[in-house]
């Protein structure tokens, strides 16, 4: 059996911190994302949307393109 990791007040973030987080987008943003399985991992607890923080910077940093 594993145990897992309490999480610190911060670690989950809401769509509307992720709007914050990431300019020009909308929760109508995020879903779209959730629907295509092209956003960050997401968990929903009694029926909200979170995502964790290192997650979100993960997928940042994956889907991060540089131009030359």
């Amino acid at each position: 059996m594993t145990t897992a990791t309490p999480l610190a007040p911060g670690d989950l973030l809401t769509v509307n911190d992720m709007c914050a987080l990431v300019p020009n987008t909308t929760p109508r943003t995020w879903q779209n994302l959730r629907h295509a399985k092209r956003g960050p991992k997401y968990m929903r607890i009694a029926s909200r949307v979170f995502y964790k923080r290192a997650d979100v910077e993960q997928w940042v940093a994956d889907n991060t393109t540089e131009t030359n």
